[in-house]
């Protein structure tokens, strides 16, 4: 009877000695090694939801910005005018009032070619001007300096914009010349994210009989 008694006694002894320190050293190792990878994935997902909600908002970006520029050129009903290959001025006349839209490409500092700021993507800008009160004595816009803006806070017409060039042309074909009746409006925009570049060419068909000027009394006679 006390021989049973002992051995039931080793027995539990044996049931209850738990983990020895290398079962827990390796235990540790498995968790920590399933642990890293579990995080390593988490990462790469997210990263790759990030980027396709970048690319996304991108391609989203680029149908709305040409939608809402292609919609500023066809409802223009006095003229048009590029200063520049990097921005467009629309004239209209809005309640009895001489509007001049300028819709342009707000090109970062560039700090040499291919450098950092050259690199980055900038917007697309908007703001009106007021033409109601202009120097009866320079009616001929060759700046902005003097132009009184119809709302102070310029807004942003389309994000991730990395080159904006438009170019008029009158019906001919050809590229107008102050004066002239435009036809047609091409513009190029191109937009980037995560190192990939979108190009949008786009061609608008002007509907409205207006003048490619820069000059009011030509404009507006």
């Amino acid at each position: 009877m006390l021989m049973h008694r002992a051995v039931k006694i080793t027995k539990n002894k044996k049931l209850n000695k738990g983990f020895s320190l290398v079962e827990l050293i390796v235990s540790m190792a498995i968790l920590a090694i399933v642990g890293a990878a579990i995080i390593a994935f988490f990462s790469i997902a997210m990263v790759q939801y990030k980027n396709n909600t970048n690319e996304t908002n991108v391609q989203t970006e680029s149908r709305m910005a040409w939608k809402r520029l292609e919609s500023n050129i066809l409802q223009t009903t006095d003229g048009i005018w590029a200063p520049n290959e990097s921005e467009i001025w629309l004239f209209n006349t809005v309640s009895g009032h001489k509007i001049m839209t300028r819709i342009y490409f707000d090109k970062p500092a560039s700090d040499g070619e291919g450098g950092e700021a050259a690199s980055k993507a900038s917007v697309m800008k908007y703001e009106e001007y007021n033409l109601d009160n202009l120097d009866e004595t320079s009616k001929v816009i060759k700046s902005l300096d003097g132009l009184s803006k119809v709302d102070n806070e310029t807004q942003v017409f389309a994000n991730f914009v990395t080159n904006f060039s438009i170019k008029l042309y009158d019906k001919k074909g050809n590229e107008v010349v102050d004066g002239s009746v435009p036809g047609k409006v091409v513009a190029d925009i191109s937009y980037k994210a995560n190192e990939k570049t979108y190009e949008s060419n786009n061609i608008v068909a002007i509907r409205n009989d207006i003048v490619a000027s820069n000059n009011i009394d030509a404009i507006y006679e």
